[in-house]
């Protein structure tokens, strides 16, 4: 079916060795009617009429929908807008269908807008001996909806409008379904499922499913569940939600508890219980009840046993029911800079105050998540959240990195009340954000602002308050981003070290010229240039003890010569712009220069030359760490250990030519104590 805009009733399609019925839509016709590819464009023309077809004993499909289908009005058809379609007057219903006995499913919606299959009947579908090759996983059954696109907000209609299977019948398996090549029951590797739900192409794509007055009739685990999230997803994707009404589950027997749904990794996927009917009555002494509003979810971390429950009434293997209340929402990060790390978990967490969640070393209740990379999600990572709360994001390498950028994209629409906000925390304190186009230091004057402001791509950030880490007992400045409920617009968040025009380098106002040793006192005595921290600089003003501390900033200006003639104290830092050089004559001979990071900006650094080679042992130890925050200079970010010369700066270190540095060995059997050299070697 190359062209919707034609009626197709009472029609029956049996034994394909691919499809029984086939829409393929593309954007211009091919073949005999490829003249009218201005007017023709089927991909987004609506549905005439799909009514009373029968499908059976077809290889692969009884009906499939593939690759695209965005139907929608005529008049806008050749436009190509494929969100034109999404409003109940365009829907696309294929009506009263009867599919059964197909080796692989029932019906199939591969990619697709404001379709409906309505008063479906599909029974023992999915058990036959051959099977497309798919990337990811995918189970035989009766229905599945692969990608839904549509601009629509879920909460805001009614589920009976919504894309998906609607007053329908989905049975697993009858007596005559395990007759004949439809009847390997069951195919090895190969689950059966109902229905089988949302596998988003890109996480980007807005997506929405609904399902309304269906009966599951059969599937009572094994190899037989009702239904499946994210049917032909690589690992770790997912996270869209399916809304579920008027739902009836009934086993093969009486007595036999029914199966909903085997979860394969967190955040497969969401079906949403809006009135009880999926989950059915819970049964206890004081009598019998259902439950409206809750959620089908996948084990992870992020969830809280008080809210989330393990159900034993009926069969939701590796998954919990979430509490009425407790809404899920899609989050994706990706375009994560330093660009290496992207590559890592991406770790998210929340502080529980309740104590529901297991504590850390630190004794904190956290709830935690290592959420995988994943080229399939953009190269990056997707996962759902409980909406309203505050989390936390960031790089689980072994190290603490800061974000450098990242973007926050696959968000759905929901409600006001359906916001989230984003922590990330900076070693570094950061000079100002650049939120999309919002280049400031804050949108808002605090956190609390950020909820009664309700804009979405808000944010705060205190440079000057740093904030407790409790899951790594530190310290760090916050920035807090907030994510509406009513807004799915990307945002990409680029932290910045430096003002606008970059950052300055510090070049002392009270420079001293000469050449000094660093062990005297006059070297450091006033000189206010050599101290560039303020409060480093006035301790000493105070205490009258000028020279160099544990932890201190040091400044070699330019014109000064420093000569070290001893081992140093563990600076902060050190940054030379006029010379610093190792000593030849005092004793001891040796010495080592101590310093989280040495910056030659413009200035010498120098342990021996070419010509002169240095004598004596020296040693530079850096004793910066990935937690170390840092003062970026100019254009670069250097990071926290580091040994560098810029602005023409120059670092010379030569020892003691060390002649022929390999020999070969005489043989030396087992055990030796002593080896032989072919030729003698200095070392």
């Amino acid at each position: 079916i190359t062209n919707p805009q034609n009626y197709f009733r009472g029609n029956v399609a049996a034994g394909s060795d691919g499809y029984g019925f086939w829409f393929r839509m593309r954007s211009k016709p091919d073949g005999a009617s490829f003249s009218t590819k201005e007017t023709v464009c089927p991909k987004w023309m609506p549905l005439a009429e799909f009514d009373g077809n029968t499908a059976h004993s077809s290889d692969k499909y009884g009906l499939r929908i593939f690759e695209e289908w965005f139907p929608g009005p005529i008049e806008h058809a050749c436009k190509k807008q494929w969100w034109r379609g999404s409003n109940t007057a365009h829907t696309a219903r294929l009506t009263n269908f009867l599919a059964y006995k197909n080796g692989m499913k029932g019906a199939i919606a591969t990619v697709f807008g404001n379709i409906q299959f309505d008063n479906f009947v599909v029974a023992d579908n999915g058990a036959g001996p051959n099977a497309h090759v798919t990337n990811g996983k995918d189970h035989g059954g009766g229905v599945e909806f692969t990608n839904n696109r549509d601009s629509r907000r879920p909460t805001d209609m009614p589920i009976s409008d919504m894309p998906g299977l609607h007053n329908s019948l989905v049975v697993a398996r009858t007596v005559e379904g395990q007759v004949g090549t439809a009847g390997y029951w069951p195919k090895p590797g190969r689950g059966i499922r109902g229905l089988i739900t949302q596998s988003p192409k890109g996480i980007t794509d807005r997506c929405m499913l609904g399902v309304t007055n269906v009966t599951f009739h059969g599937f009572t685990g094994g190899s037989y569940f009702a239904l499946e999230a994210c049917g032909k997803c690589k690992d770790d994707q997912g996270a869209a939600s399916t809304y579920f009404q008027q739902i009836t589950m009934r086993g093969a027997g009486l007595d036999e508890k029914y199966a909903i749904a085997k979860w394969t990794w967190p955040h497969q996927g969401v079906f949403v219980d809006t009135d009880g009917s999926l989950l059915g009555e819970t049964c206890d002494s004081s009598g019998c009840s259902s439950v409206s509003d809750a959620t089908f979810v996948a084990e992870n971390g992020l969830l809280r046993d008080s809210e989330c429950k393990v159900v034993t009434s009926v069969q939701n293997i590796g998954g919990r029911v979430c509490n009425p209340g407790i809404r899920h929402r899609r989050v994706m990060i990706d375009n994560v800079r330093p660009r290496t790390e992207r590559y890592y978990d991406l770790r998210v967490w929340q502080v529980d105050d309740t104590g529901a969640c297991p504590k850390n070393e630190y004794n904190i209740s956290i709830c935690k998540m290592e959420i995988p990379y994943s080229k399939f999600n953009n190269e990056g990572h997707s996962f759902h959240v409980i909406t309203g709360r505050t989390y936390d994001l960031e790089i689980g390498s072994a190290y603490r990195t800061d974000y450098q950028k990242f973007r926050v994209l696959g968000l759905e629409n929901m409600e006001t009340k359906d916001y989230i906000i984003l922590k990330t925390r900076y070693t570094q304190v950061m000079n100002h954000f650049k939120v999309n186009s919002d280049n400031k230091e804050n949108s808002v004057p605090s956190a609390s602002a950020l909820v009664s402001s309700s804009e979405h791509a808000s944010f705060y950030y205190d440079r000057g308050a740093p904030e407790y880490n409790p899951a790594h007992n530190a310290t760090e400045t916050v920035m807090s981003l907030f994510v509406s409920g009513r807004s799915r617009s990307h945002m990409t968040v680029h932290p910045n070290e430096c003002p606008e025009g970059g950052c300055s380098v510090y070049d002392g106002t009270e420079g001293r010229n000469g050449t000094f040793q660093w062990s005297q006192d006059q070297t450091w005595l006033n000189c206010t240039s050599c101290f560039p921290n303020e409060q480093q600089r006035e301790e000493k003003v105070q205490s009258g003890y000028w020279n160099p501390r544990q932890a201190d900033e040091v400044f070699i200006p330019a014109g000064m010569k420093v000569v070290v003639d001893l081992s140093t104290p563990t600076l902060r830092s050190l940054h030379i712009q006029g010379e610093l050089e190792f000593s030849r004559t005092v004793s001891p001979n040796d010495f080592t220069l101590n310093a989280d990071y040495i910056l030659v900006d413009a200035g010498n650094f120098t342990i021996g030359t070419a010509e002169e080679p240095y004598t004596r042992q020296a040693a530079v130890k850096l004793h910066g760490t990935r937690a170390d925050p840092f003062q970026p200079i100019q254009a670069w970010t250097l990071g926290g250990k580091i040994l560098s010369a810029i602005n023409g700066g120059r670092i010379s270190i030569h020892g003691l030519d060390a002649g022929k540095r390999w020999s070969k060995m005489e043989p030396a059997s087992a055990g030796a104590s002593e080896i032989t050299l072919d030729e003698a070697v200095s070392w």
